[in-house]
């Protein structure tokens, strides 16, 4: 025990209060034997009083105790990590007591740590933020392509139930929260898909579930009812449904656009009044009718549905339905 008070195991210079040193082995134990369920403890403890004994109520943002851990770096001692509790809001006189517990680490080429994950007094978790508004917050800030929120499950044979990640919206009374986000994908502030407790959901493009049915859409995308006549040549790439008024006598020109093989295509014919259609083209990229036939008219006042699949194999909109309203 030297003249400040302090005391060294191992050493005849401690430089804290408690300075343990050694060669071998250097450990700290407490252990408590009881029946009960009482632990052993380590308390730290802070007070905004000038003189020993005095408690006075902390602040926010008010350490409480840390835990820092150092390497020698051949001269002195690096700070390496450290895990940090502050008061998190306002205290008040009696249980009350809002926390927050911060972890850092230092990077590679650094000698200061660096907050990499707190959980704040509600108990909300945040990742490379320290500005949370949900139970995790995962914020990435890198232009590397190593990085994200990554969930796999290795195992040869997992059972049905082990999935790398699992969204339950059911609350307390065993009631589904059909209204709510299930999962919810946003850029640059716009919703490009979402899914909702009820199954229900929204993607703003193409949903690739399986190579066999690359770019089909959960919403088909629709062109607004247009007033045509003479050649027309409806867009597949653009549009799943084209819906046409005719106005005057037409023909239909293959439609523009990559196709892959099974896309869908469905054009809707109205007629205000009674129109013939004098062709559908048939050459490379055109229409072929599979046991039906294509419209040549459409009746006042009538519309006709004609439903097409796109065949990469002989490069033909294949015309599989035909239906004219009665």
């Amino acid at each position: 025990i030297d003249k400040d008070g302090n005391v060294g195991i191992g050493t005849t210079g401690p430089i804290y209060q408690v300075d343990v040193q050694g060669t071998g082995e250097n450990n700290l134990a407490a252990t408590r034997f009881t029946a009960g369920t009482g632990t052993s403890g380590l308390f730290l403890r802070k007070s905004r009083g000038s003189t020993v004994g005095t408690n006075t109520i902390v602040q926010n943002n008010d350490g409480l105790g840390a835990i820092w851990f150092q390497g020698a770096n051949g001269t002195t001692y690096t700070d390496a990590a450290s895990i940090i509790a502050y008061v998190d809001g306002t205290p008040g006189a009696t249980n009350d007591m809002p926390t927050r517990l911060t972890f850092s680490t230092t990077a590679d080429g650094s000698g200061t740590v660096t907050e990499r994950m707190r959980i704040d007094s509600s108990g909300n978790v945040g990742i490379g933020t320290t500005s949370i508004t949900n139970k995790l917050d995962v914020v990435y800030n890198s232009a590397s392509t190593s990085g994200g929120v990554y969930s796999a499950n290795s195992s040869a044979s997992p059972d049905i139930d082990a999935v790398p990640f699992f969204a339950n919206l059911t609350n307390a009374t065993g009631t589904n929260s059909t209204s709510a986000y299930l999962f919810r994908g946003r850029s640059a502030a716009v919703d490009r898909f979402y899914v909702y407790g009820d199954g229900s959901g929204y993607f703003a493009g193409n949903l690739t579930v399986a190579t066999a049915i690359t770019s089909t859409r959960v919403n088909p995308r629709s062109l607004s009812l247009s007033s045509t006549s003479g050649a027309i040549t409806p867009d597949s790439d653009s549009y799943d449904q084209v819906n046409y008024s005719l106005t005057g006598s037409s023909s239909f020109s293959n439609p523009s656009g990559t196709p892959v093989n099974g896309q869908k295509l469905s054009i809707r014919i109205y007629a205000a009044s009674t129109q013939t259609i004098s062709s559908w083209s048939s050459t490379s990229g055109g229409y072929r009718a599979i046991g039906t036939t294509l419209p040549t008219s459409v009746a006042a006042g009538k519309t006709v549905y004609v439903g097409c699949i796109w065949n990469s194999t002989d490069s033909k909109w294949d015309v599989v339905a035909v239906a004219t309203q009665a």
